[in-house]
């Protein structure tokens, strides 16, 4: 698996008073195409390798901000629900393990 050479940093607030960072280390072999509105949702087309491994993908804005959060598998569309597509900027994944 090719892995971007740095890791992408998220930022989740876990309580009023403090937060919580999670790493992310996205698959450089999975490629972002377009989102679009379906249904209230956002579906989100990706370009992922051939098979049927799971992929945690998160939906970012133009600052870089996570939006939210959806599984996938190899062939499918990630589906952000209630979230507008206009909103989401890039989505990034990882094979999940």
């Amino acid at each position: 698996m090719k892995s971007c050479a740095a890791a992408l940093i998220i930022a989740a607030l876990a309580s009023p008073a403090g937060s919580e960072t999670i790493t992310f280390e996205a698959d450089s072999a999975v490629r972002f195409v377009r989102c679009v509105d379906l249904m209230g949702m956002a579906s989100c087309e990706l370009i992922i390798p051939a098979g049927e491994a799971l992929y945690s993908c998160i939906a970012l804005d133009e600052a870089g901000t996570p939006l939210g959060v959806a599984q996938v598998f190899s062939g499918l569309p990630a589906m952000f629900q209630q979230l507008d597509a206009t909103l989401i900027d890039h989505v990034t994944c990882q094979k999940a393990r």
